[in-house]
């Protein structure tokens, strides 16, 4: 054991050169009782490990150092025994900080003088108990029981005894009739040691007449030290009758035992108090915690449902874009400010197809619903002077022919083919418009269009024709103000019509738009 200097404070180091090893928990088995029991009877724990942390060698562990303390045993042989209150005042001090271990489950197990500091105060001495849970640096009863004769009874036990003899009971000593050391062991060291401090004289043959003529106080002490663990008192006996003996004999240890009880309910009441408040403020924690998880809940639920809500919002969106038809890819073109195309662009659109039959279809395009300003400006180049003055309509979506209805498709409803143009460059072409039809012919052939795939077809409105032709432009025709051979067929460009399709769309999909062929409209002219 050394007394060391650390930083702020000088320390009490135990070291155990011998080359103890195993398991943490019993090499420290001492530090760690002391740190559980947190007890104003025992130097506080300060630190343990090992010198060689590798190999787990050379155990140490560190305490306070109780400054101005010698242990009970040096006390002894400066001062001689104590008197008569001393002792018991001592004697209580020891008695107390045992029941504070064996409430705990913890057993000394090596109690003497050489375990205990005393530290003068104002109140007298001060009490403070070492080694707790067997100090195995001290000197080892295997070591002292090889140099004397072994008693009767005992058992190889023997050789592994902890203690030291003068203090140890019967069941220390390998008198296996007595069971096992428990908290009864300590008793006997107790009253061993109180022996001691009051007499001066050895515990190993005790007489009362060694100690103060007190007869409460000799029966208490040689009661405790009876062979038999069961016929010893408890601890709590011993402070009761310690107590007792005290109220008796010193007037002054009644008040400050009153002064102590006070301070005592007061500082459990404040300790009370500082409890019940922990309790409330853990309790409002806790309602804390549970009102954050469920508003962490609820939020991560309303999440759920917004994120539920958008999904089903876009399933929604998507089975009606779905409803609307399916998609189809064309490219538009970027023309520049004399109508020559200069790049394409890719576009989608949805669109719906009617069988006709004999591998005829008409392909019906959803042109989404807008407003758009109707008419052209009066300073648009070769505007008429019939032509409507520009202003806003509103339209709602509709289904217009990707194509204008082409010579096949005429005689797939009407069984009929009155154009002229049937021929190009003297071959036939049924992808041609139809052409030589009047308004009411193109209303029968919607009429029989309906009647033949059960749906109701019309012609488009001037305003629904413009905005389909428009796509979202306002220049003089879709895709700028300039029309040329390369964007379509018109003034008999070719000389004849052609094929549907040949020339680009419009931004909705619509092709043909300008040019090849004149269109009706639902307003008859």
């Amino acid at each position: 054991m050394f007394l060391c200097q650390d930083q702020w404070r000088k320390i009490i180091v135990k070291t155990f050169w011998e080359g103890r090893k195993g398991r943490r928990d019993e090499v420290f088995r001492e530090p760690i009782i002391m740190h559980n029991l947190q007890s104003a009877y025992t130097p506080k724990p300060l630190d343990c490990g090992f010198v060689n942390a590798g190999l787990k060698e050379r155990p140490y562990f560190v305490t306070e150092y109780v400054e101005g303390a010698i242990d009970g045993e040096a006390w002894i042989k400066k001062y001689g025994k104590l008197d008569l209150v001393t002792g018991l005042k001592v004697a209580l001090q020891i008695a107390e900080g045992l029941a504070v271990a064996h409430d705990a489950g913890v057993f000394h197990l090596d109690l003497k003088p050489a375990n205990l500091l005393f530290k003068p105060t104002e109140d007298g001495l001060m009490v403070k108990i070492i080694d707790f849970g067997l100090a195995r640096v001290a000197t080892s009863l295997k070591q002292q029981a090889a140099l004397t004769q072994t008693r009767s009874h005992k058992t190889q036990f023997a050789q592994t005894v902890f203690g030291t003899l003068d203090y140890a009971p019967p069941e220390q000593l390998g008198e296996t009739e007595y069971g096992q050391p428990t908290a009864k062991s300590d008793i006997y060291a107790f009253g061993a040691t109180a022996y001691h401090l009051l007499s001066g004289e050895s515990p190993r043959f005790p007489y009362p007449d060694d100690l103060p003529d007190v007869p409460e106080l000799q029966r208490l002490l040689l009661v405790c030290f009876k062979k038999h663990p069961d016929k010893r008192p408890t601890i709590q006996s011993v402070i009761t009758q310690l107590s007792r003996l005290l109220d008796k004999l010193d007037k002054t240890w009644i008040e400050k035992r009153t002064h102590d009880a006070k301070m005592a309910r007061q500082k459990a009441e404040a300790e009370k108090n500082r409890a019940d408040k922990a309790e409330m403020d853990m309790q409002k924690a806790e309602a804390e915690k549970i009102h954050a998880h469920d508003a962490k809940t609820a939020l991560q639920k309303t999440d759920a449902e917004e994120k539920r809500a958008r999904e089903a919002e876009k399933t929604r969106q998507k089975a009606e874009e779905e409803k609307k038809g399916k998609l189809f890819s064309f490219e538009i073109a970027i023309v520049d400010a004399k109508g020559k195309i200069i790049r394409n662009e890719p576009k989608q659109a949805r669109y719906q197809i009617e069988d006709l039959g004999k591998g005829v279809i008409l392909e019906m395009v959803y042109i989404p619903g807008g407003t758009f300003l109707m008419g052209s400006p009066e300073t648009e180049k070769d505007r008429e002077d019939d032509y409507e003055t520009q202003h806003k309509v509103t339209v709602k979506p509709f289904y217009m022919g990707k194509y204008p209805i082409t010579q096949a498709q005429w005689q797939a409803v009407m069984g009929n083919n009155p154009s002229h143009f049937k021929r190009f460059w003297f071959k036939r072409s049924k992808n041609r418009p139809v052409e030589m039809v009047s308004w009411l012919d193109v209303v029968d052939f919607c009429r029989r269009l309906s009647e033949k795939v059960g749906k109701d077809y019309r012609l488009p409105s001037e305003a629904e024709w413009e905005y389909g032709c428009r796509a979202g432009s306002i220049t003089a025709y879709c895709w700028g103000d300039v029309i040329t051979t390369e964007l379509a067929n018109y003034n008999y460009s070719v000389g004849d019509t052609t094929d549907v399709g040949k020339y680009p769309p419009n931004a909705f999909g619509l092709y043909d738009m300008h040019g090849n062929v004149w269109e009706w409209t639902g307003e008859r002219v």
